[in-house]
């Protein structure tokens, strides 16, 4: 009977011993992470509402920073009076480090983040574990008050009503955003994938780490009772820039991204997930623009793309289009820094200025004549994202968006400098060297108000578009040269129409305040009247003069061939024509210049008789070997080296000519003997070449490339070398490009009628038979009816009005009806008919009528790039007139008759 109550004794006391074991080890309900530096004053009240909880169970790891004051003993200290508290000194970090530390030593069932220098109500883990253990949730959600240090009035709010248990989705429709303080998260989600603070992000840290939490958590609750007190504080580190905390919170979006990837939280969140981060980061929208495809980069292809944004709200759409459209001009938008004019590319001579050249804010952006002031001088720096800030140089004041404004038809003004996107253009290139300026607050275009560039138009913002009254051409103050560009050009009677057509694009495409002095050699048999076509340019034109030097027949006796004339030679005596110039830029007739020559022209060749580009005819492929050897007249190769011509052997079409030095070395005489003994078949070309060997600056060939070459996109100058030129063969590569200088010079009526069908009303016969002629079908006035052929009457059926409309197109009217010769359903297939119908402006009623030789014309519609044809090559009265591919033969040749 001992023995057994000797074995009952020993089994009550071991399952007594073993219960208090058990309650000894176990695990706290809640880890409490504090993170402690330089916060001696508000310590006591942080400590003293943790250690006054009324849960019990629970442990409060504190980790001393590096605390430059008694943080670390008053720790040590509270640790004496309360096994609860663990403390963890460590060196200075950064508070993200401390937490982490707290994160590895938390033990507890939940875990919570409380800052050192706020405090906690005594009721609030208590209440916030029996929610969270009552509902299974993940993360328990609390109210919080925020207060001034040194105004607190101590009171929490405590409304305990329940609420209900959420998914993610649901919750955060409700939620801007989280902190790490006013949470309790289960640790399981927390240890599980080691989710910790991330050094160098700051203040969005608790972002990071709440989200990433936030995308593992199945079971949300949220209760309203303000619990956590937040203290604000003049030291607190969350004081920081605006664009400091965005370029933060991108590093925070990028991480949220790979936290959620790495724990399988993405697939089936992706809106979600987008969706948030965007609403964090419309707070910074402006700065966010600067750093737009670093940010969409940061999402990834999982969570941006096309179909995750259409499961968006439309305002994420809306961002995410700004994001992408700021992306995409931040790309193409570059100009060098410096100081500018800003010239119309309406007109050269108007340029933005600010009204009344007023140094006040709100002053208003206009455009204005040329007058060299500072009012129309801007700074224009680049800013961190591809936009720039253009600023008035005589005001320091910044060109801005009222009021930020989105709408179309907003003003711009002048106002004080600041860091909102209402201040940031993109200056994103167009053609002929122009720019849009964008403004990166509405994506909305800079642009002349009424489409007019009369002085004290308006600027405002407008939907871009390729008008012209939206581009513009930036003029480095550095680049004016104030003292005119002399320019030498020679012609004969040949081409005296591509001539003009060629000044016609030195003088649409200088720089306002540039000067041109044009010395055009003309052979002796120019009329009056096409001279005084020349000269007529001066009247469009001002700030240019024009000088006609009579050559007779200078020259004559020189070697020619081909379409060269005894004018190619005339360059050679330039430094004796001109001789009050220094320097002269001397160009061939058959180019056009698309930029400013005055990067050209300042071209330093102090030391050099010549500058030109290279002839790739000769020394990319070395036809001048070949051509000399065949020809006999080898005296280049043999007087320099065979392979001399490789590296300096330059085009003679585009010259910068220094006139002092060879004056000074008596270059004239040589260049004439050289070619008077030498019958090259480069002409001019080899005599300069030879004459001026070693003494040749190769530059690049923007200034000078033939257009068989294909051009550069900054080329300056494009020349039409060769057999092929745009006033003969229409359809010779770039002849657009020379058809529209040609369409702005002040004879270009003239040039049509040298080079194209003019103006008028015709009858219009097939060169299969000239008695046959086009014809309305039974002179009907309606739509539809169709073009045929028949023989000549003289009727208003067979009578037709041609109209030069611009680009090489023209339009033809029937006499009859008034209506527009057309393709039929702007059909594209071979055998559409062509018939006649109501003026459309479509591409189907106009024609491009090019000349084919002996007064006949092929005739090409603009829709299908068919040829009219006379259908079967008939000639039969009522054979109709079809759409066909060029095929050369007389069914598609036309014979234009003018009648009165």
């Amino acid at each position: 009977m001992k023995r057994l109550f000797s074995l009952i004794f020993m089994l009550f006391s071991f399952s007594f011993l073993s219960t208090l074991a058990a309650k000894s080890e176990q695990k706290p309900k809640v880890s409490i992470v504090v993170p402690v530096y330089g916060v001696e004053r508000w310590l006591p009240e942080c400590m003293d509402s943790l250690m006054n909880q009324t849960l019990k169970e629970i442990e409060i790891i504190c980790v001393d920073d590096g605390s430059p004051d008694n943080c670390g003993k008053m720790l040590d200290e509270y640790a004496k009076k309360d096994a609860r508290i663990k403390v963890i000194h460590k060196e200075n970090g950064g508070v993200q480090r401390a937490r982490n530390a707290g994160l590895d030593a938390a033990t507890g069932e939940y875990i919570a983040l409380v800052d050192s220098d706020d405090y906690v109500d005594p009721h609030t883990y208590e209440v916030a574990y029996n929610y969270a253990k009552k509902d299974n949730v993940d993360v328990l959600h609390f109210g919080y008050r925020v207060f001034d240090d040194g105004k607190d009035d101590h009171k929490n709010y405590l409304d305990l009503s329940d609420g209900p248990v959420t998914s993610l989705k649901e919750y955060w429709k409700k939620h801007e955003g989280f902190y790490v303080w006013d949470n309790l998260f289960k640790a399981e989600i927390i240890q599980k994938d080691k989710i910790r603070f991330i050094p160098g992000i700051r203040p969005a840290d608790d972002t990071c780490f709440t989200y990433s939490a936030m995308g593992r958590a199945k079971r949300i609750k949220s209760i309203p009772a303000r619990f956590y007190s937040y203290r604000i504080r003049p030291c607190a580190l969350s004081r920081m820039t605006f664009a400091d905390m965005f370029i933060n919170s991108y590093k925070m979006f990028k991480h949220i991204c790979d936290s959620w990837r790495q724990g399988g939280c993405i697939k089936g969140q992706e809106s979600l997930l987008l969706t948030t981060i965007i609403r964090w980061s419309r707070r910074y929208h402006d700065t966010s623009l600067d750093y737009a495809q670093e940010v969409l980069d940061s999402f990834g292809d999982d969570v941006y793309n096309d179909k995750v944004v259409r499961e968006c709200p439309k305002y994420v759409q809306k961002e995410i289009d700004c994001l992408k459209t700021a992306a995409k001009y931040g790309k193409i938008s570059y100009i060098e820094e410096g100081i500018y004019r800003i010239a119309s590319s309406m007109d050269s001579g108007k340029v933005l200025d600010i009204c009344g050249g007023s140094k006040d804010s709100t002053a208003n952006l206009q455009i204005w004549g040329s007058n060299f002031t500072d009012a129309q001088k801007f700074k224009v720096t680049r800013t961190v994202g591809g936009a720039y800030k253009i600023t008035a140089l005589h005001s320091g004041k910044a060109l801005d968006v009222v009021g930020a404004r989105k709408e179309v038809g907003t003003n711009i003004w002048q106002y004080d400098t600041n860091d909102s996107a209402a201040q940031k253009w993109y200056i994103v290139p167009c053609a002929n060297g122009c720019y849009k300026i964008i403004s990166q607050s509405n994506f909305l275009a800079m642009d002349i108000s009424g489409n007019n560039a009369k002085n004290g138009a308006n600027i405002h913002c407008w939907t871009p578009h390729n008008g012209n009254n939206q581009k513009f051409k930036f003029i480095k103050v550095d680049d004016i040269n104030r003292d005119p560009i002399s320019i030498a050009m020679a012609s004969d009677r040949n081409y005296a129409y591509p001539t003009i057509v060629s000044m016609t694009s030195i003088l649409e495409n200088r720089d306002p305040g540039t000067k041109i002095n044009f010395y055009i050699m003309l052979s002796g048999n120019f009329e009056q009247s096409i001279k005084n076509d020349i000269l007529s340019l001066k009247d469009k034109y001002p700030n240019c003069d024009i000088n006609l030097i009579d050559m007779k027949d200078k020259l004559s006796d020189l070697y020619t061939s081909d379409h060269l004339t005894a004018a190619t030679y005339y360059r050679l005596l330039l430094p004796d024509l001109l001789p009050n110039l220094d320097k002269v830029l001397y160009l061939d007739t058959d180019i056009i210049v698309q930029k400013d020559l005055t990067s050209l022209f300042k071209h330093n060749i102090d030391n050099f008789y010549l500058a030109g580009v290279r002839d790739v005819d000769v020394c990319g492929i070395g036809i001048l070997n070949w051509k000399s050897y065949r020809h006999g007249h080898d005296f280049y190769t043999r007087k320099y080296g065979e392979n001399t011509y490789i590296n300096c052997y330059v085009n003679a079409g585009i010259l910068l000519f220094n006139l002092k030095n060879m004056r000074e070395n008596n270059l004239v005489p040589k260049l004439l003997d050289c070619a008077q003994k030498h019958d090259f078949i480069n002409h001019d070309q080899c005599v300069l070449n030879t004459v001026c060997y070693g003494k040749i600056l190769p530059i690049f060939d923007i200034y000078n490339r033939a257009v068989w070459l294909g051009l550069n996109d900054n080329q300056v100058v494009v020349h039409y070398c060769g057999g092929e030129k745009p006033w003969k063969d229409l359809n010779c590569s770039q002849a657009d490009l020379w058809w529209k200088y040609a369409e702005k010079a002040p004879c270009f009526n003239k040039i049509q009628e040298k080079y194209l069908l003019p103006n008028g009303t015709y009858t219009v016969s097939s060169s299969l038979n000239p008695n046959k002629v086009w014809d309305i079908r039974y002179a009907s006035k309606e739509n539809g009816a169709n073009l045929q052929l028949w023989d000549k009457n003289n009727s208003g059926a067979q009578k037709f009005n041609i109209k030069y409309i611009g680009s090489k197109l023209y339009e033809i009217k029937s006499k009859c009806s008034n209506k527009m010769i057309d393709v039929q359903g702007a059909g594209k297939e071979e055998g559409t008919g062509i018939c006649q119908y109501k003026n459309n402006d479509s591409d189907a009623q106009k024609w491009y009528i090019i000349p084919c030789g002996e007064k006949l014309y092929k005739i090409v519609s603009k829709c299908n790039n068919l040829a009219v044809d006379v259908d079967s090559a008939c000639t039969e009265n009522g054979t109709s007139i079809r759409c066909w591919k060029s095929n050369g033969t007389n069914a598609q040749k036309f014979k234009f008759n003018r009648v009165s």
